[in-house]
This record gives C-alpha cells, sequence and structure tokens, in this order.
C-alpha cells in the first residue's frame, strides 16, 4: 500500500491555487500530498480505493472538495450524517459563490421532481460529440437516499456507462458502515451491489475518510462494499504522540 509521500510534481502549484480559490489559506503539506495522490489516480486506467485516517476537523474535507474542483465531472460525497453533509454542502455554496464552474447539491430533503431534474442535468453534463465536462459537480447523499426509491434516478445517471461524467466517489465516517452496516444500518450494504460493483470506467478513484480505523474496522468496510484499499494515507507521528486520531 502506497504510504510514502509521492514526489513533488507539477501539480504542487495548481493545488495551492485551487486552494486558496475555495479556502483563501495554502493547504498544509500532508492535505497536498493527498491531493497530489487523488489526482495522479484519477490520470491512472487503474481504481484507486484510497483511505485517508485523520481526526475529526482536522482538514478531510478540504482535500476531496479541492480535488474535486480540479478533476471536474461528478464527485459523489456519501455521508451517514446527515447534518455534517448539510453543514458542507452550505459551507461549500458559500465558498463558491463567484464561481460558476462550480455546483454543490445535497439531495436529501429535495421534492422528487426536483431529484429527477437534477438526474437528467448530470447526464448531460458530458458534451456528446467532445466529450469535454461542463465544470465541477459536488453530490452530497445518504446511504439511505441512494439505496432508497428517491435517489433511484440519481443513482441510475450516475452509474450509466454510456453518460456518466462520475469521476470520484466519497465515503466519509467509514467507520460507522464498518460498525452498524450489517445491522440497523442495512442501506450500507446496499451500496455495495448498487454502486460500487457498478461504477463507470470514467470514476477510477473511490477515497474513504474517517477518523477512527484499526485493522478490523477496514476488513469489515472493504467486505461490506466490496472494495480492496490499495492506497493509504495514516497521520503522522506528532498525532499519533498526542493521541488527536485513533488507529
Amino acid at each position: 500500500m502506497a504510504s510514502d509521500p509521492p514526489p513533488p510534481t507539477e501539480l504542487n502549484d495548481p493545488i495551492s491555487i485551487a486552494c486558496q480559490r475555495l479556502f483563501q489559506f495554502r493547504p498544509h503539506e500532508w492535505q497536498s500530498h493527498v491531493i497530489r495522490s487523488l489526482l495522479q489516480a484519477h490520470r491512472q486506467t487503474t481504481v484507486t480505493n484510497m483511505l485517508v485516517i485523520r481526526p475529526t476537523g482536522g482538514g478531510k474535507s478540504l482535500i476531496y472538495q479541492v480535488a474535486a474542483t480540479m478533476i471536474k465531472g461528478i464527485t459523489l460525497f456519501i455521508s451517514p450524517l446527515l447534518a455534517l453533509a448539510s453543514d458542507q454542502t452550505r459551507n461549500l455554496k458559500r465558498r463558491t459563490a463567484a464561481l460558476p464552474d462550480v455546483t454543490c447539491i445535497h439531495l436529501d430533503g429535495m421534492p422528487q421532481e426536483h431529484i429527477n431534474i437534477i438526474a437528467q442535468d448530470i447526464s448531460e453534463l458530458r458534451h456528446p460529440v467532445t466529450n469535454l465536462l461542463k465544470g465541477a459537480v459536488i453530490l452530497f447523499a445518504s446511504p439511505q437516499f441512494l439505496t432508497g426509491q428517491k435517489g433511484s434516478s440519481i443513482l441510475a445517471s450516475l452509474i450509466d456507462e454510456s453518460t456518466s461524467a462520475l469521476h470520484m466517489t466519497v465515503m466519509d465516517e467509514v467507520h460507522i458502515g464498518s460498525q452498524f452496516g450489517n445491522t440497523f444500518r442495512g442501506e450500507f450494504g446496499l451500496l455495495k451491489s448498487r454502486l460500487y460493483q457498478k461504477i463507470p470506467s470514467c470514476c477510477r478513484v473511490n477515497l474513504f475518510m474517517t477518523g477512527t480505523c484499526n485493522k478490523t474496522i477496514q476488513t469489515n468496510f472493504e467486505k461490506l462494499f466490496g472494495v480492496k484499499i490499495n492506497n493509504m494515507h495514516w497521520p503522522d507521528h506528532h498525532q499519533m504522540r498526542h493521541r488527536s486520531v485513533s488507529i
């Protein structure tokens, strides 16, 4: 598994620019490191399943949001915590208000007619002739939305091999799925057959994030979602020494 930071590349300056554009500050080195890994994985022909372990509030959201705007296309952010997804959507909308090429949408709680319109719009995000993308779209959704009837049109658009612009999936708080996925949160288990086993070829990055992890948690969610982690980013020794993250 990859754990050593990749060598500096031509991506360093664009990452800093993209971070300044969204957050008005430069990323920490570990954030640049992970974003570089995501961008490089997106360029590969094989699928990268990446696990990022950092403490809650430690800056994980910056990673996928900056990467999403640089990769373009659709990023699907899946979170079992509705309040967290709502808060991140609201903050990202504020940051991108002046950026016409970035759209963020929280799907939970939307009227069905609006959801169907969005499903149609995202199926047309890729130009039918040039195959170029028209911008970056970040969709926020819960497992229960994606696996329920209400989200079926969105999911169908995302996994349609002929038109899909899905370029990255992000699963947050994966330890919750590991601990409860086979009990009262059965919708976690449905994501394996309805999403992860049908990921279109244009999507080469599946990112999993958590503030707490051990080998049992990792093994459980790999089995639950039918994935195998092949790229991993752990906290540094300073965080380990101060026990601000549990591994």
